[in-house]
C-alpha cells in the first residue's frame, strides 16, 4: 500500500491595506488560508497511517512585510505556527 501524502496548499490573496479594508475581505483570506488548511488536515487524519506525510504551504510573505498584504501575511505565518502545533499533536500517534 502506498504512503499517504496530504498537501494542504490553500491560498488566496486580496489587498488589505490598513484604513481601507472591509472586514469581509480580511476574514475571507483568513478563512481560506488558515481554516481551509486546518480542516483539510483534519479530514485526512482518519486515512493516515505510519509513513504518511503532511505538507503545509506557507509563504515568504509571512515575514517580508509587503504593503497591503496584512491578511495574507498573517495567514501564512499562522500556517507555520499551526505546523508546529500539529507536529506535537501527531507525532505521538505514529499512525499505528
Amino acid at each position: 500500500m502506498a504512503d499517504w501524502i496530504v498537501y494542504a496548499n490553500a491560498g488566496i490573496s486580496s489587498p488589505t491595506p490598513l484604513g481601507g479594508t472591509e472586514l469581509s475581505v480580511f476574514e475571507e483570506v483568513l478563512k481560506v488560508n488558515i481554516t481551509g488548511v486546518f480542516f483539510t488536515v483534519q479530514a485526512a487524519l482518519p486515512h493516515l497511517k505510519e509513513g504518511a506525510s503532511i505538507i503545509l504551504t506557507g509563504s515568504t510573505r509571512a515575514t517580508d512585510g509587503a504593503p497591503a498584504r496584512a491578511a495574507y501575511s498573517a495567514s501564512k505565518e499562522a500556517i507555520s505556527s499551526m505546523a508546529r502545533v500539529l507536529v506535537t499533536e501527531l507525532s505521538p500517534l505514529a499512525f499505528a
